[in-house]
Order: structure tokens, then C-alpha cells, then sequence
């Protein structure tokens, strides 16, 4: 058989973890089973093994994937775009099928007990979201955009916290959407300095079309 590009490699591997993601929705990350990403990505267990060395390996790779995407969409570079991007992943909590998503965030939570390689991979989603974070805000640190007593550090940790505690939060209960982008202003509000949304440039950068099929831990 002659050798596959590593064009067709990545695209496969590509499938594999849109069928891995797909199952983890449909049937829970913990009750997944290789048969079933196999099934979903239509091939055999052996063609799975060629780019993954076990299930968690590929449920590793789906949790990399939404920690890029995460960020992407989370990027800010002034106090209109932060405000902008944390509305966003607000408004994307509110899709019909984010319950099941954010089931899928708390099984994984509770299988990474179990497995070193979801853990790990938990941890790096977590610890890069929050060096992403702490880098933002020290450049409106430097851009003098920071309340007095306010360092990156705090303001990442805050931020960091409201989205996980709202991502899982939204299994629990359903609040009115205007609530919780008023509690965004107002933990903004202890975070910048006043006038900082009419001192900042207006964002020109485009707020990707929240999609159904992403994790706030990533």
C-alpha cells in the first residue's frame, strides 16, 4: 500500500475526532466506547489505531481541538473586544443543545479520575485558557485599562472562574440572559478603570457564529 500524505493523514484523524465529538454529545463521554467512535467515523478498529493509540487518546484530541477554538474566539486586545468575546460565550450557553455539552464537560471531570491522559489534558485546557487570559489582561495592564490594586493574575482568575462556574451553572438552572451579561459588566466594572469601553477602540474583529458543538473548557 503505498504511503498516505500527511494531508490525508490529518484529515482522517480530523474525521476521527468529529465522530469522537459527536458521540461524546450523543451518548455521554463515560458510556462512549471505541466501537462506537468507529461506527461514527466509519472505519475499523485498525484504521482507528493508526492515529490514535486508545479512546481517550482521541477524547485528549477533541478536548485539544475546543481548547484552540476556545481561545480563538476568546481573543481580545482591548476592553470592548473582552467585553464582546465573554458576551459571546454567554449567548453560546444559551444554544438547545448546550445542557448536553455541559453534561459531557462534568463527565469528563469525573472520568479524568480514572484516566492520566483525559487529566492531563484537562489541566492543559484549563492552564492554557488561563495564561491566554493572564496575557490579555496584562496587556490592558500596560495600556492602563486595569483598576488601581488590579493585576492580571486576579483579573484572569476572576474571569476564569465565571466561565467555568457559568458553563456548568447552566446545567443546574436557567437565568434570564440579560441577568447574566449585567453580572459580565459589573465583574468588568471591578476590573477596568471607568470609561475604559468609550477610551478603547471600537472592535472590528468579528465574533464567530457561536457554534452548537463546543466546550467552555476548552
Amino acid at each position: 500500500m503505498p504511503a498516505r500524505s500527511p494531508e490525508y493523514m490529518q484529515a482522517r484523524q480530523a474525521e476521527i475526532v468529529d465522530a469522537t465529538l459527536e458521540c461524546m454529545t450523543r451518548l455521554g463521554a463515560v458510556s462512549v466506547s471505541l466501537s462506537d467512535i468507529c461506527d461514527q467515523a466509519g472505519i475499523s478498529r485498525g484504521a482507528f489505531y493508526v492515529h490514535f493509540s486508545s479512546k481517550d487518546e482521541a477524547v485528549s484530541a477533541v478536548i485539544a481541538r475546543l481548547r484552540e477554538t476556545s481561545i480563538q474566539e476568546g481573543a481580545f486586545s482591548n476592553p470592548v473586544e473582552l467585553r464582546e468575546a465573554l458576551h459571546a460565550r454567554v449567548r453560546k450557553n444559551e444554544l438547545p443543545d448546550r445542557g448536553k455539552l455541559a453534561l459531557v464537560e462534568l463527565e469528563l471531570l469525573l472520568a479524568a479520575r480514572k484516566s492520566e491522559v483525559l487529566r492531563l489534558a484537562l489541566a492543559d485546557a484549563f492552564r492554557d485558557r488561563y495564561v491566554f487570559l493572564e496575557r490579555g489582561f496584562a496587556q490592558l495592564a500596560a495600556d492602563g485599562h486595569l483598576q488601581p490594586g488590579v493585576v492580571p493574575e486576579q483579573a484572569a482568575e476572576l474571569v476564569q472562574s465565571f466561565l467555568t462556574g457559568e458553563g456548568f451553572g447552566s446545567v443546574a438552572m436557567s437565568r434570564p440572559i440579560a441577568i447574566k451579561l449585567a453580572a459580565i459588566d459589573l465583574m468588568l466594572g471591578g476590573i477596568l478603570k471607568p470609561g475604559s469601553f468609550a477610551a478603547a477602540p471600537r472592535s472590528n474583529r468579528r465574533v464567530a457564529k457561536a457554534q452548537p458543538r463546543s466546550l467552555t473548557v476548552t
